[in-house]
């Protein structure tokens, strides 16, 4: 048990990464810890929209749950990048946004709440287009 023991210690601390890529180790270490941040933002990701855990069935469904997760992801750090902001302020001002669906003769019309002048800002600075006052 000793043996163990000096072994467990000389190896506390540290930690082994196996890649199958011709990556230099530092680069290995360093695409290693953006993988912390990408698991991150996922989790912030599902709990700001309260996501419920999801389970997929077939490859395709897996396929597209990655897919609209990094979609989300990059989405998220183009919005950070653009505004200058953080991604949850932008968020909790973005988020306040409010439809109102009017049936009018059996036509559904879409009709958005008026901006406020930091949700104008937000769109402005992001160079996008804002969405349409109504649909």
């Amino acid at each position: 048990k000793k043996e163990a023991w000096e072994y467990e210690r000389a190896i506390a601390g540290k930690f082994l990464l196996v890649t199958t890529s011709d990556l230099d180790p530092s680069k290995t270490v360093e695409k290693y810890k953006e993988l912390k941040d990408v698991e991150q933002a996922f989790d912030e990701l599902k709990n700001m929209l309260n996501l419920r855990p999801v389970y997929h069935s077939t490859d395709v469904g897996v396929k597209g749950h990655v897919f609209v997760c990094i979609l989300a992801l990059l989405l998220r750090r183009l919005m950070e990048k653009e505004t200058g902001e953080p991604f949850e302020s932008v968020f909790e001002e973005l988020k306040k946004l409010k439809v109102n669906v009017i049936d009018l003769e059996g036509e559904k019309i879409f009709q958005r709440s008026r901006l406020t002048s930091t949700q104008e800002t937000s769109w402005n600075r992001s160079k996008l287009k804002g969405p349409p006052k109504s649909w």
